[in-house]
């Protein structure tokens, strides 16, 4: 039973956050509310930007970084109920993530050095 409820306060909800949304929403919106900005400024230039895929990059590497952090961080939580079998894998997932840094450290200074 609490299942079906749950199904069904999932399935009802967002329907009725839309109906509502429909129904107290004004018919005619006017040319400022759907122009690009809201500020009062008067757009210049494309909505687009284009980004640097170094960002990116970095986005990833960030990523990478927390998941080895989040199993290191179980790996160490429980290294006495897992037993001595842990430690090579998590010497080896700190081997990795050493090499990985020190590889970026290189490609940084590669790129600061032109």
């Amino acid at each position: 039973m609490p299942l079906i409820a749950f199904v069904a306060i999932l399935v009802l909800l967002p329907i009725l956050m839309i109906v509502f949304s429909l129904i107290l929403t004004p018919p005619k919106p006017n040319p400022v509310k759907t122009s690009q900005y809201e500020c009062g400024e008067i757009p210049v230039g494309s909505g687009r930007p284009q980004f640097v895929i170094q960002y990116y990059a970095y986005a990833i590497v960030f990523t990478v970084f927390d998941v080895i952090g989040l199993f290191l961080l179980i790996g160490a939580a429980d290294f006495v109920g897992l037993g001595s079998g842990v430690l090579i894998p998590l010497l080896l997932i700190i081997g990795v993530v050493t090499l990985s840094l020190i590889h970026a450290w290189q490609l940084l200074g590669r790129r600061t050095a032109k």
